[in-house]
């Protein structure tokens, strides 16, 4: 991933990156479909501003050091006042999922779905057939085993992306978000994801998540999607 010194998308410093999609990697289905869904048939495909990009190291302590001291600082923080790290099935969270969803009316500057506000049923989350094509939901557990932050990660050959992650907003404050980062990244890094995505580098408001996802060691980026098959 290199950095040229032209502008685009008002970007002074814009990054670019090659990714392999690895369609066709094997004869599950979802190894042919989802890089078409997820990336040609997607807002990905022509994004309005540069993605928010980290390239991965080849090990989670690397992935760790690369990032900032805050970063480290703040998810170490969680880690001492006992929050830990799971892959979760939904199914088995939804009261602490409701819970956490309704926690805020608004994030971000802006109200949340009216699907947020309700209690939402959901059919078990089925382990991905594929290590390189599917979907994990990672959860941040206090120590009464309540769920207090989760996100569901999409792997689709080198890349992990972001698909859904939110936090319960009283808990917050200790930094349980960052310790999710901290701990899902390295997770998929263990599996060969190379890169990890996280929507567009701008957005959020205020300039507060741009800010978190730079502590991360994303950067604005924009990407070639490579289509194996």
């Amino acid at each position: 991933m290199t950095a040229p010194t032209r502008r685009k998308w008002g970007v002074d410093e814009l990054w670019f990156a090659t990714i392999d999609l690895e369609q066709g990697h094997g004869p599950l289905p979802e190894c042919t479909e989802l890089p078409e869904s997820e990336y040609r048939e997607s807002y990905y495909a022509n994004p309005k501003g540069p993605l928010s990009i980290a390239r991965l190291p080849e090990s989670g302590d690397g992935y760790r050091a690369m990032c900032s001291q805050v970063a480290r600082s703040n998810a170490n923080w969680a880690w001492r006042l006992g929050y830990r790290h799971h892959l979760i099935d939904r199914a088995d969270y939804e009261d602490d999922l409701y819970e956490l969803r309704s926690s805020a009316p608004a994030r971000q500057g802006r109200a949340m779905p009216d699907a947020y506000m309700e209690r939402q049923s959901y059919s078990r989350d089925e382990p991905p057939r594929c290590p390189h094509h599917g979907y994990t939901v990672h959860g941040i557990l206090d120590g009464d085993d309540k769920l207090v932050a989760y996100a569901q990660m999409v792997r689709c050959g080198q890349v992990a992306r972001v698909n859904t992650i939110l936090g319960h907003h009283d808990y917050l404050e200790d930094r349980v978000v960052w310790l999710l980062f901290m701990e899902m990244i390295p997770w998929h890094v263990k599996r060969g994801a190379r890169f990890a995505l996280y929507y567009t580098h701008g957005s959020g408001v205020d300039g507060g998540l741009q800010y978190f996802k730079e502590r991360l060691g994303f950067k604005p980026t924009e990407a070639t999607w490579v289509f194996s098959a």
